[in-house]
């Protein structure tokens, strides 16, 4: 399993199609106290292929009620982008409308107001832009439920739609650098490769050496900056260094970055690969890291959208190394992979009883990991799964 360095792209033939999202939110308000309003969120998933996007409903409805001294009547009714980890992408267009039944059987309609156009505006606290429904005849009908003796018995449902076109939806935002530069295919005359005519370090590794500038390790990560200057109170001078846990190419491909801000863009690395040069960077702590873990997070991200409709195993793998190296995007569009086209084969292959050895190990790595969302792989996965109930999906 490789990743071709040239090929980052979105992938081709994407069908020029929109997405509709359709959820319904019971507002759960029956028995509430007149003098206290309404609030309550909702929150669901959009989720299609390797995207997936949080977003959270809101209602706060005021009351006239001078003798608590509370503000003055009012109705708030809006959408707004949920807490991923990640700014969400924007949809095309959201509307909102609601209905009112008799009983919570959803049969006999006492009122229905069709879906309308939202506006985009500040959302109540102010935090971020949200898409908010024009609530006129909706806080009529509020107020009319909250004074009804019947009150207990009607349900409000509330019916949110969302738009995106299936190219954005799938692109998500771009978040990532542009700052490396390709390295040339003759390097002999080239200065930022001088270190490799006269290298004055070497870099052992578990299958051969690797040449550097002693100077340049220096300037260019904390690791060999901290350890030089150690050796130097310590009169020791050191022409090598011991990296025998990791293998020649993957320390060569960093060194060369290190000292040239290039990447070989015919090389090919597998998945293991890129974990593993993402686990020299931990240790070397280079003070340029940033651009090589965006590039890296984007080689991933590529290499999920060509096995995610068809290799579970892939897309595992390409978990764990996101988890790993703290991925954020690209751990979200594993979820959302798992989640929207292999759930039943991963809830049936990765478990503690699993019958393949290889299986239950793996199982054992995504139970014990929980960076970034306090919860493991596994619990998030099934929580993303039952947000995404909520919610149906067509295609306009």
């Amino acid at each position: 399993m490789a990743v071709q360095l040239t090929d980052l792209e979105t992938g081709q033939g994407e069908e020029n199609r929109n997405l509709l999202f359709t959820c319904n939110w019971i507002l759960a308000i029956g028995e509430r106290d007149e003098g206290r309003g309404i609030s309550e969120s909702f929150g669901f998933t959009t989720c299609y292929k390797t995207a997936a996007y949080d977003w959270i409903g809101h209602i706060y409805f005021r009351r006239r009620a001078p003798r608590f001294n509370l503000p003055m009547e009012g109705l708030d009714l809006y959408l707004e982008p949920g807490r991923m980890p990640l700014a969400s992408t924007k949809p095309a267009k959201v509307r909102i409308g609601y209905t009112v039944y008799m009983t919570d059987e959803f049969r006999e309609v006492l009122h229905h107001e069709p879906l309308t156009d939202t506006y985009v505006a500040p959302s109540v606290f102010g935090l971020v832009e949200c898409y908010k429904a024009p609530t006129g005849r909706f806080k009529e009908k509020l107020a009319e439920f909250l004074g009804s003796r019947l009150r207990g018995t009607w349900r409000f449902v509330v019916t949110m739609e969302l738009a995106f076109s299936t190219k954005s939806f799938l692109s998500g935002p771009e978040i990532f650098s542009n700052n490396l530069h390709a390295q040339p295919d003759d390097i002999s005359n080239d200065f930022r490769f001088a270190f490799k005519k006269n290298p004055d370090f070497h870099l052992i590794c578990s299958d051969g050496q690797v040449t550097a500038s002693k100077l340049g390790l220096f300037l260019a990560t904390e690791y060999f900056r901290e350890l030089f200057l150690l050796q130097m109170e310590l009169k020791i001078n050191s022409t090598d260094h011991d990296l025998r846990q990791f293998r020649r190419l993957t320390v060569t491909t960093l060194v060369d970055y290190l000292m040239s801000n290039t990447i070989k863009e015919n090389m090919v690395m597998a998945v293991e690969e890129v974990s593993e040069l993402m686990q020299v960077v931990e240790l070397l702590k280079p003070v340029r890291k940033d651009e090589l873990r965006y590039y890296m997070h984007k080689l991933l991200i590529n290499r999920l959208k060509q096995v995610a409709e068809t290799r579970i195993e892939d897309v595992v793998k390409i978990l764990l190394v996101a988890n790993r190296c703290n991925f954020a995007q690209l751990k979200i569009m594993c979820y959302a992979s798992v989640v929207n086209m292999h759930y039943e084969a991963f809830k049936t292959r990765y478990r503690i009883d699993a019958p393949e050895p290889e299986d239950r190990e793996v199982f054992g790595q995504l139970q014990a990991t929980r960076a970034f969302t306090f919860q493991s792989p596994l619990e998030f996965i099934d929580k993303l799964r039952l947000k995404a109930y909520k919610v149906s999906l067509a295609f306009a």
